[in-house]
């Protein structure tokens, strides 16, 4: 066990968890497909999403809005179309644009607004109201189940085909699946469906020239080959062969640096105000820090509160000895998961890490000066470009 003051892996947890999430909000606004991840863990936070090449594609189209008005989408059942399309994309187009109306419809009256109660559902969660609730709030005069309004006079109506929509404008219409199954092999319903869009849908729009249409289709999925499945257990095994053959590693003699942190700390500290919507304030935290069996990391759990609320954190820490460097990987309450590689020099610690915003990669930096044995000092900055550097947050960490 080392008595050297090296004191860091406490501290980043709480200190990042709590400069970032500020930033968070804006992030997921500009970013469908960052956003998609975090609702997919709110609407089925039971079922594991294995994001494909295809979602980042179709979320690429979506965001298309003033090239692209209008989009049919052909993709097999159960790859994500309607929660990607009709639930998470018009919740996240109102986090920019919350006076935007949407309408969207399907075969079936009882799907679509199946669909509309999920959006709404998504739009109440404690995690939107939390990152977004001060953007917009669901109107009290206007929320049923297919049909609802927010303050800023945008709404999501529901509907099916064949119904009628008189007195009800949008400006994107989405068509979810226009006719079933049993219906896609009739002719005398295709063309019905035709109809409507064509006489019914198209009129919806409140701005012809500038109006977005998307439309939903399925296609039979084709089978599986058995050669996949041959295919993964082969590999599979020479994965297993080559562990097997490998000499038992060892934990790095730089990890003994860490056995300084194991313990409790409590964490003090302000965050300051900043152009990118930070209002500052205090915050406090606990660190529960201990190594995970086989001394390979060192697993630190975090429970924070701040001016925003109240949150929590799992981070381990560890070293690349193919880099020399010491690495940092974290997962929070938010969904929210942060990387980052550090190094030591004398009683300084210093970690840098990017994070993306949107299009910009944002810089972070986090430096640790030791004080004593039980406590330190920390400041974390931001930067756009790796030379101009805004503190974010300072503080204090003391060893209980």
């Amino acid at each position: 066990m080392a008595t050297e003051p090296n004191h860091i892996a406490d501290s980043f947890p709480l200190e990042r968890a709590a400069a970032l999430r500020l930033l968070l909000a804006d992030r997921l606004a500009g970013d469908l497909a960052s956003f998609a991840k975090k609702a997919w863990t709110v609407l089925n936070p039971t079922r594991l999403l294995i994001w494909s090449w295809h979602y980042d594609y179709l979320c690429e189209m979506l965001t298309q809005q003033r090239r692209l008005l209008r989009l049919i989408i052909n993709i097999p059942p159960r790859t994500l179309k309607s929660t990607l399309v009709t639930v998470i994309y018009p919740s996240w187009v109102w986090l920019t644009e919350p006076e935007h109306n949407f309408l969207t419809a399907s075969y079936s009256l009882d799907l679509s607004t199946e669909h509309s109660v999920t959006r709404r559902n998504l739009l109440q969660s404690p995690w939107f109201q939390r990152l977004f609730g001060d953007r917009f709030q669901l109107a009290g005069d206007r929320n049923q189940v297919a049909q609802y309004a927010n303050d800023r006079r945008g709404q999501m109506i529901a509907t099916s085909v064949g119904a009628t929509t008189m007195g009800r404008g949008c400006d994107t219409a989405i068509l979810d699946d226009p006719v079933s199954a049993d219906q896609a092999v009739s002719d005398a319903e295709r063309t019905t469906a035709n109809n409507w869009i064509d006489a019914t849908l198209r009129s919806r729009l409140n701005d012809p020239a500038r109006g977005r249409i998307l439309i939903q289709l399925k296609e039979r999925a084709m089978k599986t080959p058995f050669t996949i499945l041959t295919c993964m257990t082969l590999l599979l095994g020479i994965a297993l062969l080559a562990r097997a053959q490998m000499e038992i590693p060892k934990p790095a003699p730089e990890l003994k640096k860490l056995d300084y942190f194991a313990g409790t700390w409590i964490a003090e500290g302000e965050i300051k105000p900043g152009p990118m919507g930070a209002a500052g304030g205090k915050f406090t935290g606990t660190n529960h820090v201990q190594w995970m069996d086989g001394a390979f990391f060192l697993v630190t759990h975090s429970e924070f509160n701040d001016a925003i609320g109240k949150g929590s954190e799992t981070s381990y820490m560890g070293y690349d000895s193919n880099d020399k460097m010491y690495t940092y990987d974290s997962f929070n309450s938010l969904g929210e998961a942060d990387h980052a590689k550090g190094t030591v020099d004398g009683d300084t610690w210093t970690w840098q890490s990017e994070t993306r915003m949107g299009p910009q990669t944002i810089k972070g930096r986090l430096t640790i000066k030791m004080l004593s044995a039980t406590a330190y000092n920390f400041k974390f900055e931001m930067s756009p470009d790796g030379t101009t550097w805004n503190t974010v947050l300072e503080g204090k960490d003391t060893k209980k």
